[in-house]
């Protein structure tokens, strides 16, 4: 048996109210706080955020589409920061080591 999940979407188009829609047992297990996508009768596919999980619903009956995975995103903007502040730190060594060539030549 399927969950259902109450979603609010982002934009103002559907005045701050959440929306039932199942959730396939084939999914990762959700969690409040998810970003799904949903095809809105009005706008296609949108993303939007899970409000509460439910057992049963009579008001569901639209399906979530798909969850989004961000954790290859999230892991690559971690992995740049990582470079970032590595690139900051041997510029900082190189400056250090330069000044004491100049010191001795």
């Amino acid at each position: 048996m399927c969950k259902v999940v109450s979603v609010k979407f982002k934009t103002d188009n559907y005045n701050n109210k959440t929306y039932d829609y199942h959730y396939p047992d084939e999914f990762p297990t959700p969690t409040i706080g998810d970003c799904v996508v949903v095809d809105s009768p009005s706008q296609g596919y949108v993303t939007v955020t899970i409000e509460a999980i439910k057992s049963i619903s009579s008001k569901a009956n639209k399906w979530i589409v798909c969850p989004v995975n961000d954790s290859l995103y999230k892991k690559r903007i971690e992995n740049e920061k990582r470079a970032n502040k590595i690139e900051r730190l041997l510029n900082e060594r190189l400056e250090e080591l330069e000044k004491l060539l100049d010191i001795r030549f």
